[in-house]
């Protein structure tokens, strides 16, 4: 069931900024101009050749994995440890370590750095790390209890799920200027996961209410929530289709257990169930395939077919997972501080 509204955005308190991006822009221009041309994203992640094997000298827990968006860093949050670790897909190898950045939560990458929301005993805030030479640029505070991030394929704009006292809502923050915008704000739900489609253009944020789990829709363009799906049990993490259309999202239902459910976000309804046997804590997508963490496994869907094909035996609690930009690696975290990569066929394979 779907509800629309048609919500307003709301514009905070003007703030400094504190990215990088608003750098006076003669000195970006000088930087830039003694700096050697590149390939694009899109080119250097087709060049990396993502490795097998086992991460060793990580600082503790992996509690969130993200790939760098030229595909060539795994970035890995360890909130127990209060540290982030950048880490060369080539190689295996820990390039840097980001100490300080307190209990960091959730990662989003863009171009050269991934945002991470960080809380504190004063104020949560989001913090901008330089992915090349693993350095802390800047943090901005967000008032409230910091959740889940997304950053728009251009790098201009971050959204920040939030829980305030009673009431859930996502900040827009303008990377340039800094300049803050208050959207989707839901009284008496907490807000957990943030989504983008490919081309930026909808937002999906996941809500628990009293009444069970919702996912919204959200125009980037109007900042307006366009959809407001009922999805009946709980809902948990969530993964976009490439067709910006179609979102996955992990839960619980009465009947079925452990689901994956399927919302069709342009007509804004639920299309699809699937069970999947266990409780999934996480889901991403790789190609045709969605992998769930579901506990010291991880099942694999076939999201054309919508049905489990196959499940993967990892041997200890999973905690996290990526997959190479290429979707040729998968990349699973667990809880003694150890990143393993896979080649997605030979895991296959294995698990057959």
């Amino acid at each position: 069931m779907a509800t629309r509204t048609g919500a307003a955005a709301v514009a905070e308190k003007s703030t400094d900024s504190l990215w990088l991006a608003a750098l006076p822009k003669p000195g970006i221009a000088a930087l830039r101009d003694r700096l050697p041309s590149v390939r694009s994203g899109a080119d250097l992640a087709l060049a990396v050749r993502p490795a097998e094997g086992v991460v060793a000298g990580l600082p503790g827990a992996v509690t969130d994995l993200t790939v760098s968006q030229d595909g060539r860093s795994l970035l890995a949050a360890h909130y127990g440890d209060d540290a982030v670790s950048i880490i060369d897909v080539a190689t295996l190898t820990v390039r840097a370590m980001v100490p300080g950045i307190a209990e960091p939560y959730a990662l989003a990458a863009s171009t050269d750095r991934v945002y991470v929301s960080s809380a504190s005993v004063f104020d949560d805030s989001v913090l901008a790390v330089d992915t090349l030479v693993g350095t802390e640029l800047a943090a901005k505070d967000v008032t409230v209890t910091a959740r889940g991030l997304a950053v728009s394929p251009a790098g201009d704009v971050l959204y920040v799920a939030r829980c305030g006292d009673g009431y859930a809502d996502v900040a827009v923050i303008d990377v340039e200027s800094g300049n803050t915008r208050t959207i989707a704000r839901t009284p008496g739900a907490s807000a957990d996961t943030v989504r983008l489609s490919p081309d930026g253009t909808r937002l999906f944020v996941t809500l628990t209410t009293a009444r069970g789990g919702a996912l919204l829709v959200v125009d980037t363009r109007s900042k307006r929530v366009v959809h407001n799906v009922a999805i009946g049990g709980s809902i948990g993490d969530i993964a976009v289709h490439a067709d910006g259309r179609g979102v996955f999202a992990t839960g619980w239902d009465a009947r079925l257990g452990g689901v994956l459910v399927v919302v069709d976000t342009a007509a804004g309804r639920v299309v699809d169930t699937i069970a999947v046997d266990g409780m999934p804590t996480q889901v991403i997508l790789g190609g045709n395939r969605a992998y769930l963490v579901d506990g010291d496994r991880i099942a694999i869907v076939n999201v054309v077919k919508r049905q489990v094909i196959d499940h993967i035996a990892v041997g200890r609690p999973v905690s996290c997972i990526a997959v190479s930009r290429d979707d040729s690696c998968l990349y699973v975290g667990d809880y003694d501080g150890t990143v393993t990569a896979f080649s997605v066929q030979a895991a296959l394979r294995t698990a057959s």
